[in-house]
Order: structure tokens, then sequence, then C-alpha cells
């Protein structure tokens, strides 16, 4: 905006940036974690490339956060 009286002039203005961000999860256990410990053949990767699984675990449903921030500035010239 500008501002005009006589001789003087003054400029001056305002910026508004509002952010929003939705994240689905912050946990690792989306696609599930799996335990391959040897348990059946002594030998982890064996187990691994067998499917013989020790244990596993993997979270249902969502857990979303809503990140928001609001940033301003102020400008004056003149």
């Amino acid at each position: 905006m500008t501002w005009v009286k006589g001789k003087h002039l003054v400029k001056f203005g305002a910026d508004i940036l509002r952010n929003q961000f939705f994240q689905q999860t912050t946990s690792n256990d989306v696609r599930g974690t799996f335990n391959f410990l040897g348990r059946w053949t002594n030998l982890p990767f064996a187990d691994f490339l067998l499917g013989y699984l020790n244990d596993g675990s993997r979270q249902l449903g969502k857990n979303p956060n809503y990140l928001f921030s609001t940033i301003y500035w102020f400008v004056r010239a003149g």
C-alpha cells in the first residue's frame, strides 16, 4: 500500500504464509517388522529364504499428524 501526504510518500505492506502438512504416520512400522533369528535352521538368512518367521508386527489403522506453521512479516519503506 502506498500513502501520499503532500511531499511525503510512505509504502508499507504485509505478507502472511500459512503452511499445512498432513503426515500419515511417524511410525516405521507401517510396512511391518519381521524378525528372522535362526530359530528354525540356526541361520537367520536361511530362515528368511525359507520364510520361517520368528515374529513380526504391523501397525493397523492411521495415526495422522497435522503440522501447521504460520510465517508473517511486515515491510515499511519511506
